[in-house]
């Protein structure tokens, strides 16, 4: 199967991932959003979307190019079977649908005919309708073509419109790699939904959610919808303005009572030594460390031995070890010094020690000890924007978003926090 695929965002890179691992397809073209802040729908995970189908610039189209016939009559020459949208965020042309005898398919984090549009995560939440994702073809309407495939997606209610959103990611890209077998075989069959039905948004439509009105009459349950619907950090999300005409801004965080009565971990530090050469050496080749640093690849013995020694005697670099109630290691934190105010944070969790709270901990203790023994007044992470554990680890300890940053190539997240 020739594949064009229209592609954007963390969804875009993974499904361009999928389709270049399938020996039955091949990603003949690469469409891509346009770079910068200035257009509405800007590029997301561009270069990471481009590496992965491996394609040259002649098989490579801007999505504001693709009204133009001569761009057109290049992608025809591609001899496309098929046209892949995954989070593309510009409307096909019937023109350009045209292009593909096996016709152009679309992954939607909706369950359509509900929520067909923009920000069906927020309106899931703020108009209780149902949530999932969607394959359906592309017609000249928005989201309205025949249906393919359709996954439900529950909302719990402690989801914020950010939780439900990165469900709908994972379900997305899950809907994706279990239907695409049925389309490469021709044994896909799809239902036309009823116009009639559903619900539509704009973008725009948001902003009557932007402000709450002190004075204005809600239940219960459509404040708290509406502002957990739109609790997506970093974005502001809806906000009252006070007496004095400041806006005050509003997000929620949300927790069943069974995760209350959780205990916290107990979590203590020491400094690293000699003796942690092999535990630092089997940390640092775990396949999910691996994934999450900038440069993924296996390391070796004698690369891992020689940077830890040269570590241990690095006066501009300090690492913890953390240690449970059993003083048993359950992870390390290291900082590098940039300059004598500022420092950037690195860690890594042991696998049996993950998911009970010792990542924050990790983070938060680390911190603390930087700023207490140093002169450190501020401390930088870079994160992969794909890994949540980390994400929540460094969020969770006082680490605020303030933008992204190329790192070895790679876009990444800044998170930073600063001495008190």
């Amino acid at each position: 199967m020739r594949v064009l695929l229209f592609a954007n965002n963390w969804v875009g890179w993974k499904i361009a991932e999928f389709l270049r691992e399938q020996r039955d397809t091949e990603i003949v073209g690469l469409v891509l959003h346009p770079q910068g802040e200035q257009y509405p729908a800007n590029q997301q995970y561009g270069k990471e979307i481009a590496r992965s189908v491996g394609l040259n610039s002649a098989r490579m189209f801007d999505a504001l190019q693709l009204k133009d016939p001569e761009i057109l009559r290049d992608i025809c020459a591609l001899k496309p079977d098929i046209g892949i949208s995954a989070f593309f965020g510009y409307i096909l042309e019937k023109d350009c649908i045209d292009l593909f005898p096996n016709g152009c398919i679309n992954i939607h984090p909706a369950l359509l005919p509900f929520n067909r549009g923009k920000h069906p995560n927020v309106w899931s939440i703020i108009e209780r309708t149902p949530s999932g994702v969607t394959m359906h073809y592309i017609d000249a309407g928005i989201d309205t073509g025949a249906i393919i495939s359709q996954k439900e997606v529950q909302i719990e209610p402690i989801d914020t419109g950010e939780t439900l959103y990165r469900k709908l990611e994972w379900a997305c890209i899950e809907l994706f790699q279990e239907t695409w077998p049925m389309i490469v075989s021709n044994q896909v069959s799809s239902v036309l939904p009823a116009k009639e039905t559903g619900t539509h948004h704009y973008a725009r439509e948001l902003k009557k959610f932007d402000e709450l009105h002190l004075d204005q009459t809600y239940t219960a349950r459509e404040l708290i919808d509406i502002i957990r619907a739109r609790t997506f950090p970093p974005h502001a999300g809806a906000y009252f303005v006070a007496d004095d005409g400041s806006k005050v801004y509003l997000r929620l965080q949300l927790q069943y009572e069974e995760q209350l009565k959780e205990e916290q971990p107990i979590l203590q530090l020491r400094e690293v030594c000699e003796g942690d050469c092999k535990l630092f050496y089997e940390w640092a080749n775990d396949p999910d460390v691996r994934a999450a640093s900038f440069l993924s690849g296996p390391i070796s013995v004698e690369r891992h031995q020689e940077w830890f020694q040269k570590k241990l005697k690095d006066p501009q670099c300090q690492i913890f070890v953390g240690l449970d109630e059993h003083d048993a290691p359950v992870g390390q934190i290291r900082f590098e010094f940039m300059n004598h105010e500022e420092a950037e944070a690195g860690m890594s969790v042991d696998r049996a020690h993950r998911g009970r709270g010792y990542g924050s901990l990790l983070v938060d203790a680390g911190s603390t000890a930087l700023f207490c023994r140093t002169g450190v007044k501020t401390i930088h992470a870079f994160i992969k924007p794909w890994h949540q554990s980390s994400l929540r680890m460094f969020s969770k300890a006082n680490f605020e978003k303030v933008g992204t940053k190329v790192i070895k190539g790679v876009s990444a997240l800044h998170f930073l926090r600063r001495r008190p």
